[in-house]
């Protein structure tokens, strides 16, 4: 199993390049952006003087200090950070399980819903952070879908992410051979503790609809496929593995993955190069591989009979 996909988790809040083995220093002002080096800081400033001015105005309370350290972190910089990693890590999954989850409570003419509906994920802290990889510091809690008015209400807030929002539109509409629709939400809130973030993603227009993927498909079969979707991917997010590739590479189909210290740094790991290496055409594993392994009780439950590498190629 050579020639194994990776990718650093931690990245310039600038220029989005790996660090390199040079340690990230943090803004002073909100200590959450990341920065490989002075210049990159500087050039930064202008567009991050907006979110950053806001995050220090939001500065966490007293309470919320506690209730961070009753969960194993030292502070309130501590479980953000953790949340971001975790959020970094499990990106693919996420968005996969969006996309199902929305068509499965809404049905297919989801796909095309202009405005779309944007999903918020409850997490719990999964136990001691100091045991855990950062892929697998929370849990999925609960889900609800809400729509963007509800971002916008708070105007300080929507106005700080634009620079964030400007960057993805920028990027796709420039870039991507997928018809670019707008942005996709998802909001991650730690149960309990008044502490969320809230990323933005490209959303596509479908380049053929579900039924042409499986020609001979009826809507029970795609029903029990995007069901298969949303078991491994919240099999993933809740287990210590990630699936990936992560961030923004829709056109491959994803691989299970886990994150190792790599030159000083946290690197996600591909278990294998491809899927051929370890799946029949079948659905049936010939390798074993300890990453799938931790997905045994949710695969269990899959319907659909296409194997994993099928089901998740079809949510692409």
């Amino acid at each position: 199993l050579s020639n194994r996909p990776t990718s650093v988790l931690r990245r310039c809040s600038r220029c989005f390049e790996a660090p390199g083995g040079t340690q990230l220093k943090r803004c002073t002002g909100c200590a959450f952006a990341l920065y490989c080096s002075k210049e990159c800081q500087k050039a930064a400033w202008p567009k991050h003087k907006i979110p950053c001015v806001y995050h220090v105005r939001h500065a966490a309370s007293p309470a919320i200090e506690d209730a961070a350290r009753r969960f194993g972190y030292r502070n309130i910089i501590e479980i953000r950070q953790a949340l971001e990693d975790f959020v970094d890590a499990n990106t693919w999954a996420f968005i996969a399980f969006s996309k199902a989850l929305v068509i499965i409570e809404h049905g297919l003419a989801e796909i095309h819903r202009h405005p779309p509906r944007h999903l918020e994920v409850s997490l719990m802290p999964a136990g001691n952070p100091r045991t855990r990889s950062p892929a697998h510091t929370f849990m999925m809690y609960s889900t609800r879908w809400f729509m963007l008015d509800e971002l916008m209400a708070d105007a300080e807030g929507w106005e700080a992410s634009e620079p964030e929002r400007e960057r993805i539109i920028r990027r796709y509409l420039r870039n991507s051979d997928q018809p670019f629709t707008g942005l996709r939400v998802i909001r991650y809130q730690i149960h309990g503790i008044d502490i969320s973030m809230t990323s933005f993603y490209p959303r596509f227009e479908p380049t053929m609809p579900l039924h042409a993927v499986l020609p001979s498909s009826t809507e029970l079969v795609i029903g029990q496929i995007l069901a298969d979707v949303v078991t491994l991917t919240e099999g993933s997010i809740n287990t210590d593995m990630a699936f990936g590739p992560r961030h923004d590479e829709t056109s491959k189909i994803a691989l299970p993955g886990r994150l190792v210290r790599l030159n000083n740094e946290c690197v996600w790991e591909a278990s294998f190069a491809s899927w051929v290496e370890v799946e029949t055409e079948d659905g049936e594993l010939v390798v074993p591989v300890r990453e799938l392994d931790l997905l045994q009780a949710y695969t269990s439950r899959l319907n659909s009979e296409l194997g994993m590498c099928n089901v998740l190629g079809y949510i692409q």
